[in-house]
């Protein structure tokens, strides 16, 4: 192998990794941001909780724990017979619905 071909694989080499360390930043951009969204659900959650323990609504506090059962349930529910994207996609939906009134 000459210099020119070493340097254009080694360019090449370079290239791949560089597209990989760039993806890779992406996903943790992502990671992070996932996370973000997290925490600021979880705040608003335990809020909730407490306006309605402060304002003595023991059914809003019911709802909402057992909106917390929900997320919580959603995590293990189909017994591995969802796909991991099918699985996030309900454990999404119960973290959305976790501080509503409603059913999840």
């Amino acid at each position: 192998m000459n210099i020119a071909h070493a340097a254009a694989a080694a360019f090449e080499q370079l290239d791949t990794l560089k597209r990989i360390v760039e993806s890779r930043e992406a996903v943790t951009l992502k990671e992070i941001n996932t996370l973000k969204l997290k925490v600021q659900k979880y705040e608003e959650f335990l809020h909730a909780i407490n306006y309605a323990v402060t304002a003595c609504n023991h059914e809003r506090v019911r709802k909402l724990v057992d909106n917390a059962f929900k997320w919580s349930y959603a995590h293990r529910c189909g017994n591995g017979e969802y796909t991991d994207e099918e699985q996030q996609e309900i454990i999404d939906r119960a973290l959305a619905r976790l501080t509503e009134d409603g059913n999840v």
